[in-house]
């Protein structure tokens, strides 16, 4: 229950609001500010209509995901179940973080016992399993953060098996998440170029998103706390540009709501010389 009030107190723009609790059946409910969609869903329909904003629309959620684990920080929380599904976007196109089922209060900075979403974890997570209560820090978001916003990028998880298909079987994660081999992989798709389908041109993915995705992706010992993330370029061009996405996104989420695509490929090209 202390938990719970510490996670009552965290009133951010970037993350879901509790309003209150109750307690059902010797469980406590939590009662949560009504979100639209999952940054899944977002991603899914954006790389169906159009490649033109992908760079645009992954800074912003980066921006956003940056704040809102700054703040956590401060309040001695760590989150540690970052990725797609746990962002969340409301109908005025506001980027949240929520979920904070598997968050833990930090005790002199450092987070024990294994939880959070296989796929998303750093290598030094993926090989806790052999001691579990091996303590470990914010780092460990900021990694998820980086294979959330590659996830973006790509439209679907990044990693594949050797095989090339699916990782259906996760005691497969630890011989594949390693620091080498994404950053590899980042490099593989970064140096490959990707149709847009509105316009038929060609686009990169921006080097400030790269610098920023590979440092995310850097081993434990030299892995940037948000200290350093916000002094990244990255960060700094998502400043820049928030205020016309104060404008795009609740717009787009409309259309997305509605299953509009039509009218979002139009939305998309109508904004586009607010952003050149």
């Amino acid at each position: 229950m202390t938990e719970i009030e510490t996670l009552k107190q965290l009133t951010h723009p970037n993350i879901v609001r509790i309003h209150g609790t109750f307690e059902l059946q010797d469980e406590y409910v939590l009662c949560m500010e009504c979100m639209e969609m999952s940054l899944t869903r977002f991603y899914n329909v954006m790389h169906d209509v159009s490649g033109i904003f992908l760079d645009i629309f992954t800074t912003a959620i980066g921006y956003a995901i940056i704040n809102a684990l700054n703040f956590c920080k401060a309040m001695n929380i760590m989150h540690r179940d970052v990725k797609p599904d746990n962002i969340l976007i409301n109908r005025e196109g506001h980027i949240k973080l929520g979920d904070f089922g598997e968050s833990r209060i930090l005790k002199e900075s450092l987070a024990l016992t294994f939880v959070g979403t296989l796929r998303y974890l750093p290598p030094e997570r993926l090989t806790q399993s052999e001691d579990p209560e091996a303590p470990y820090d914010i780092r460990s978001d900021v990694w998820s953060l980086g294979m959330t916003l590659f996830e973006c990028m790509v439209g679907k998880y990044p990693v594949l098996g050797r095989d090339g298909e699916d990782i259906t079987d996760v005691m497969k994660l630890p011989q594949l998440i390693k620091v080498e081999l994404i950053q590899q992989l980042l490099n593989n798709f970064i140096h490959s170029k990707s149709k847009d389908l509105l316009t038929g041109s060609q686009f990169l993915f921006r080097n400030y998103i790269k610098a920023f995705i590979s440092q995310c992706f850097s081993d434990i010992k030299s892995r940037p706390k948000y200290k350093v993330l916000v002094e990244t370029l990255f960060y700094k061009n998502a400043e820049m540009t928030k205020e016309g996405m104060t404008y795009l996104m609740p717009d787009c989420v409309k259309c997305i709501i509605n299953n509009n695509l039509e009218e979002l490929k139009q939305c998309l090209i109508d904004h586009l010389k607010y952003f050149q």
